[in-house]
């Protein structure tokens, strides 16, 4: 009786969590970590290995990061774009990620970034 109770109840979970799915227009898993307001940086594509945040403007970044980055999410909440900078001093090459966007993979600017600041545009 309690192993055909336990198969039944064991049945019933996985039917349920099959029946969840992914949620339209989530962002990816490694996303729900990086807090509201925040710009995060992952040292590694899709959200994987170390992530960074980046509050406010920041003219250089940690060694650890810094020409490290690969995937981002700016999960920002002034509605500014953030701009994440080739070189330090908010300089070079620039990558733009809208609020509310991420940006799992890039290799145009992976491995690149070196300072960020959030504008209504990044020129």
């Amino acid at each position: 009786m309690r192993r055909a109770l336990l198969s039944a109840l064991s049945t019933a979970v996985m039917a349920a969590a099959l029946a969840v799915g992914p949620v339209p227009g989530a962002h990816a898993a490694g996303t729900a970590d990086c807090p509201r307001g925040w710009l995060c940086v992952w040292d590694q594509t899709d959200y994987q290995g170390h992530m960074f945040k980046f509050k406010d403007a920041n003219a250089t970044w940690p060694a650890a990061i810094e020409n490290h980055d690969a995937s981002w999410f700016n999960n920002g909440t002034s509605g500014l774009t953030a701009c994440i900078w080739q070189g330090g001093a908010y300089t070079g090459t620039v990558k733009a990620v809208k609020a509310g966007a991420s940006s799992p993979r890039d290799s145009a600017h992976a491995h690149r970034g070196s300072s960020n600041d959030w504008r209504s545009t990044c020129e």
